[in-house]
């Protein structure tokens, strides 16, 4: 919306102009392959524009948004294949194209004992080691099959930290990056022989139920 001040006993002409004509159209694929169905979200930056737009990919992938102002944009890609959203800019000037190829790949990788023996059934957490422009931090969990392997599908290029804990076992995380062509990570986690305690009241050493939680010099629980 448009507005002019205009002195008392003047007069003026006032001409406002809407981007209503403004159309950005474009293709979602992913790997280059379409997606259908993903919601394509056009949000101003810094608040430089009033407007926004959102609408889903037919079946080729493609989508329309009309009405924004000139301005840069955060896009967010809603993928349902995806765990976390997919973050894009785009400066808009007048009605224009925008394709959005989102590449993601896979991160193999093995969790192992201090003595290289296959760790199955292990919990491993996948985390982003920065927020996306949406402020999402992504974070993925799966659990190693009997050689210890895991694979954790469609992962964005960026930085992450992995995480691996399983009962008997200690916690160990390593830092690792995932590129367009994927990723591979090894984590090793040591056996511990657990604690034990004995918990009793200290007026009349009469023992007690309690629920206890043992955690490492890093603060994390083991």
């Amino acid at each position: 919306m448009h507005s002019v001040q205009i002195d008392p006993g003047s007069q003026a002409q006032v001409n406002s102009a809407f981007k209503s004509d403004t159309v950005i159209s474009g293709h979602i694929t992913r790997n280059g392959q379409p997606v259908q169905g993903a919601m394509v979200v056009f949000n101003p930056r810094q608040a430089t524009a009033q407007t926004r737009a959102s609408t889903s990919t037919d079946s080729n992938g493609s989508y329309q948004v009309s009405g924004l102002d000139d301005a840069d944009y955060n896009v967010t890609v809603v993928d349902i294949q995806r765990s976390a959203p997919y973050a894009a800019s785009y400066h808009v000037q007048g009605s224009g194209t925008f394709d959005v190829d989102m590449k993601a790949a896979a991160l193999h990788g093995r969790v192992i004992d201090s003595d290289g023996n296959a760790v199955s059934d292990a919990m491993v957490d996948l985390r982003a080691s920065q927020t996306d422009t949406t402020g999402i931090r992504m974070s993925r969990t799966v659990q190693t099959d009997a050689s210890g392997a895991f694979l954790i599908d469609n992962v964005p290029a960026g930085t992450y930290s992995v995480s691996a804990e399983k009962q008997g076992y200690g916690t160990h995380a390593v830092d690792t990056a995932v590129d367009d062509s994927g990723g591979n990570v090894e984590i090793t986690i040591t056996k511990n022989a657990g604690v034990t305690l004995r918990v009793v009241d200290a007026r009349d050493g009469r023992v007690l139920n309690a629920q206890v939680q043992v955690t490492n010099a890093q603060g994390a629980t083991v």
